[in-house]
């Protein structure tokens, strides 16, 4: 009777082993990349500044970063984009990109390394007019191109997260319209 005991509990084991490997192989992954904008606090109104573009994998493995980006064009002007270590190879498009958009790709090496963490993907070069007070970044989902965080085709994007941003008054405001830099 013992080594019948013994039989169905190795048995069940055995099952119960498969069962996990299955369900657990057939189960959609749990991680979602996300994107969204870096902090900006030294935004000035007259005065060019850096905005980061940042993703949060989730744990998954991207080499392709797709960008679309709105935002209200006499607020900021976004004058060019910059890829960072992680994503050295930027393109950025402007076909079918119209006033108050901006997109952009940013990939890895193509033949790797590739990129999972937290990091910046890029650095947009921004024109802040004078008499702006802020402005609001949106990432558009819903528009022709993708915005995506991928690796051979599998969106791994699951969300975004839109930024705000007040601009600072310049350095000594009385003098001249003021200045950006605080040395000046």
């Amino acid at each position: 009777m013992s080594s019948n005991k013994k039989s169905f509990t190795q048995k069940l084991a055995l099952w119960v082993a498969m069962a996990a490997i299955v369900v657990t192989s057939a189960a959609p992954s749990a991680f979602a990349a996300r994107l969204y904008l870096g902090n900006s606090p030294d935004l000035m109104k007259g005065c060019p500044g850096t905005i980061d573009v940042m993703l949060d994998t989730e744990g998954e493995t991207v080499s392709v970063v797709d960008v679309l980006l709105r935002y209200n064009d006499s607020n900021l002007t976004i004058n060019d984009v910059s890829g960072a270590s992680l994503f050295p190879s930027v393109m950025r498009f402007s076909d079918g990109i119209g006033p108050g958009e901006f997109a952009f790709t940013a990939m890895t090496s193509f033949m790797g390394p590739f990129f999972s963490g937290n990091g910046r993907v890029a650095t947009m070069n921004v024109d802040v007019p004078l008499t702006a007070s802020g402005v609001n970044l949106e990432f558009d989902t819903t528009y022709g191109r993708d915005v995506s965080a991928s690796l051979d085709g599998e969106n791994f994007l699951d969300a975004t997260t839109d930024k705000s941003y007040t601009f600072l008054d310049r350095y000594n405001a009385d003098i001249d319209g003021g200045f950006c830099n605080p040395d000046t």
